[in-house]
């Protein structure tokens, strides 16, 4: 298969994992596993490269779809179309849960959601739904 062909692939499977986590979120472990292991080592099949060892074109093409997989998520999250797209609010806390995680983790968390209220206003969009 060509690179184009395959780099189309790679991305039409990490569109339909992240539509899947989106619509379902899943938590059964069979499933997780076939999202995110089978589904991009299927992929790498596909991809493999007569000039590269196998361990490299799996490892290539694993790594495109969880770059291109994580690039969906976060267009995703800072799109209009996202359903608290309308609120205001720190974009790092928009993209990642991990970051008001962090925020806790310094122990001012309250510091931190009363700087946003004086910032932004009665309503702040800190983390997905």
């Amino acid at each position: 298969m060509s690179t184009s062909n395959s780099t189309m692939f790679i991305l039409l499977a990490s569109v339909f994992c992240h539509l899947i986590f989106k619509k379902y979120e899943p938590t059964n472990l069979l499933l997780l596993a076939i999202l995110l292991v089978l589904l991009p080592g299927t992929v790498s099949l596909f991809s493999v490269d007569k000039h590269k060892s196998t361990f490299m074109s799996f490892s290539l093409s694993c790594l495109q779809y969880y770059a291109s997989l994580l690039l969906f998520i976060i267009a995703y999250c800072v799109s209009p179309i996202h359903p608290l797209s309308g609120y205001p609010g720190p974009l790092p806390a928009k993209i990642f849960k991990l970051w008001l995680a962090y925020v806790a983790y310094q122990g001012k968390l309250h510091v931190y959601a009363k700087c946003l209220h004086d910032d932004y206003g009665p309503i702040v969009h800190i983390g997905e739904q």
